[in-house]
C-alpha cells in the first residue's frame, strides 16, 4: 500500500461524503429507537446493526454494481429492511424504515477536521463532491461546505460500484480532464476501486485505523482530511 506523498498537484479534488466529511455513527442510536418504536431495547438494536452491517453495508460494492437499472437508496433499501423484518421478527413498515435509515444520515456530525480542511482547501483545485447518495440526504450539508459541483448516483443514475465507472466518467466528461489529474478520497472499496477502473488517483481515508482487505489497493492513504494539505 502507498502512504500519503501526494502528486505536486492536481487539477481536480473529490471526495466523498459518509464517514469521509461526516460521520454517521451518532445517529445509530436513534435510527433504532425510531424504527423499532416499542419494540427497542439496546440489545435488539445492536442485533438490527449487525444484520444491516452482514447484509447492506458489507456487500454494499457488490449490491450497487450488479444493478441492471438504477434505482436510488430508498428503492433499494426497502426490500431489505422487510428481508430483515421477516428474519428477526420485528414489526415496522419497511418502507418507512429505510427512509428513516437514509434521512438520519442528513443530521450526520462532521468530523473535527472538516471545516478545518475546507478552511485551508482555499481552491488549490477545484473541489467536487461524488457521493452515492439520494440528492435529499446531502441537502444540509451544502449549506455548510462549498462544492464546485455536486455529483451524487441520483443525479448520474448511477453508483460508484457499477462497473461501468458512470458517476466517475460524468466527473472527468464535466471537467474535460484526464484522470490521472483527478484524485478521489474517500472510506470505502466502491471509492477506491470505482476511481482506479478509470485511472483516477484513489486516496482511502482510513479514519479508525483499520486494515485494507480488498486486492485493488489505493494510491495514498490518509487518517484525517487535513493531511492533504
Amino acid at each position: 500500500m502507498q502512504n500519503n506523498q501526494f502528486p505536486d498537484s492536481i487539477d481536480l479534488l473529490c471526495v466523498d461524503m459518509f464517514q469521509t466529511l461526516v460521520d454517521v455513527k451518532p445517529r445509530i442510536p436513534i435510527i433504532w429507537k425510531r424504527i423499532l418504536r416499542e419494540q427497542y431495547t439496546p440489545e435488539l438494536a445492536e442485533s438490527c446493526l449487525r444484520w444491516v452491517q452482514i447484509k447492506i453495508i458489507t456487500p454494499y460494492h457488490e449490491l450497487t454494481g450488479c444493478l441492471t437499472e438504477f434505482q436510488d437508496l430508498k428503492t433499494l433499501f426497502t426490500p431489505l429492511f422487510k428481508e430483515m423484518k421477516q428474519e428477526l421478527g420485528l414489526d415496522y413498515d419497511e418502507a418507512t424504515a429505510a427512509r428513516i435509515f437514509l434521512s438520519e444520515h442528513s443530521r450526520s456530525v462532521s468530523y473535527p477536521d472538516t471545516p478545518l480542511f475546507f478552511d485551508q482547501w482555499n481552491g488549490r483545485a477545484p473541489l467536487c463532491l461524488i457521493s452515492d447518495t439520494d440528492d435529499d440526504m446531502i441537502v444540509p450539508f451544502l449549506k455548510q461546505y462549498s462544492f464546485d459541483k455536486v455529483f451524487t448516483s441520483e443525479n448520474t443514475r448511477s453508483y460508484k460500484g457499477d462497473p461501468r465507472g458512470t458517476i466517475f466518467k460524468a466527473v472527468l466528461d464535466h471537467y474535460g480532464l484526464t484522470p490521472e489529474r483527478v484524485l478521489h478520497v474517500g472510506d470505502g472499496i466502491s471509492d477506491i476501486k470505482g476511481s482506479k477502473n478509470l485511472g483516477i488517483q484513489a486516496c482511502w481515508i482510513n479514519r479508525n485505523g483499520g486494515e485494507w482487505l480488498y486486492d485493488i489497493q489505493p494510491d495514498f492513504v490518509i487518517q484525517k482530511l487535513t493531511d492533504l494539505l
